[in-house]
């Protein structure tokens, strides 16, 4: 990469009714893992696991267990899909067996993953991960300030000269909502910024579509 982060792919296949790839995955990790150098693994697991399993699928492999408590305990989370089936099975099961693990160093420079049933025939669908080459821009949330911890003086001195600039002929309504939302900013800028960490934020998370609702939530 520019720069200069190296990148390993490792590719595994875990023979049906065995832990033979799973053991040998621990093997190599126990002995080769380098955390400094950004891996993935991308895994024909033949597993099912809650964690991957695609909405209505409940079966479950005893070997799962062993294989999510080897990739955390190394620091690998899974960054494919996990609702998207990816094999269809004679018996017409749609199930999650194809997936991708990175480390630290990848899964911060993961841009997207996605299923594609592009694959050339294959029952197998294809899993695509883009990657940037460059370390992504710090990002940065407001954590507010508690009730106590809020300089009223402040407050009412931003509130203040927000009512001044106000049209008296404004609707009401609108009115209100301005009168809300100088509030609520007031409040937030006397928060603290804290950097996001990427890696612990939750994947089921849509910032998108719930980020919105959230504000809407705390104005209200």
């Amino acid at each position: 990469m520019p720069d200069g982060l190296r990148l390993q792919t490792i590719d595994l296949y875990v023979h049906p009714g065995t832990a033979t790839g799973i053991n040998q995955l621990g093997t190599w990790l126990e002995t080769s893992n380098n955390r400094c150098v950004a891996k993935i693994i991308g895994m024909h697991s033949n597993l099912h696991d809650h964690s991957w399993n695609p909405p209505g699928y409940h079966h479950l492999h005893k070997s799962d267990n062993s294989l999510v408590s080897l990739c955390r305990k190394n620091v690998y989370r899974l960054i494919s899909e996990k609702d998207n089936p990816t094999f269809l099975s004679r018996r017409g099961s749609k199930t999650t067996i194809d997936l991708t693990w990175a480390n630290f160093l990848v899964s911060r420079r993961v841009a997207s993953t996605s299923t594609s049933s592009d694959n050339h025939r294959s029952d197998h669908q294809k899993l695509i991960t883009h990657i940037t080459t460059h370390p992504p821009k710090p990002t940065f949330h407001t954590v507010a300030p508690k009730a106590a911890d809020i300089d009223q003086a402040c407050l009412q001195k931003t509130v203040q000269a927000k009512l001044t600039q106000l049209s008296p002929h404004l609707p009401i309504a609108e009115v209100e909502q301005e009168l809300t939302s100088s509030i609520f900013n007031a409040w937030q800028d006397q928060g603290k910024k804290v950097r996001v960490n990427h890696a612990k934020v939750k994947k089921w998370w849509d910032q998108k579509t719930l980020n919105p609702l959230i504000k809407i939530h705390n104005q209200c």
